[in-house]
């Protein structure tokens, strides 16, 4: 957490000073789980935390910026033909994610990337259910889950077509990464 904490102060993020980190780890966890609290009170409408703009991970920048060059290409028509439109802005935030993990230490948020859950915890999420526990969920539930596997599919074909028509990409792609950054991005 303290990589994270110096590379938060490196980039300019700003706490209010009554906020802390705490630690909430107990001895039935064994990964830590970190919290911002406040050490006094503060009066309503108080600034508590300023992050850059150019720190955000915005779907909006990257639409525009990063993947216009793209807006073009097969894979991103198959998406909208099958009528996926509504859900560029993940795709664009996964598209970046999985780019910018592939910078390594060269990447503006190395540091946010190494403490974000790992692939192997990220595979528990109920996308994950087999098939006995997924006959298991109601009918709704059900259908959201096979909605949300329908949807990994078609993003995950559109990378692996992005990346190589783009050899020059710059993503190491495998099927593991997509699902870890899949599930990074639907869930925060």
């Amino acid at each position: 957490m303290s990589t994270l904490a110096q590379w938060v102060s490196e980039h300019g993020v700003k706490f209010h000073e009554h906020i802390q980190l705490t630690s909430n780890n107990d001895e039935t966890n064994e990964e830590e789980d970190w919290s911002m609290e406040l050490t006094q009170s503060c009066t309503r409408g108080t600034t508590l935390l300023t992050v850059p703009k150019s720190l955000v991970l915005s779907s909006n920048h990257i639409l525009t910026n990063e993947l216009a060059q793209l807006s073009s290409s097969p894979s991103l028509k198959n998406m909208l033909l099958q009528g996926y439109e509504q859900h560029l802005p993940e795709f664009s935030l996964l598209y970046k994610l999985l780019l910018e993990k592939s910078k390594q230490s060269s990447s503006t948020w190395y540091n946010w990337i190494l403490s974000l859950p790992t692939a192997a915890s990220s595979t528990s999420s109920t996308l994950y259910m087999n098939d006995v526990e997924s006959s298991c969920l109601p009918s709704f539930a059900l259908s959201l889950l096979q909605y949300e596997r329908e949807k990994l599919h078609v993003f995950r074909d559109a990378l692996y077509q992005i990346c190589n028509s783009n050899s020059n990409s710059g993503i190491d792609l495998d099927d593991e990464s997509i699902e870890w950054a899949y599930y990074i991005v639907t869930t925060r």
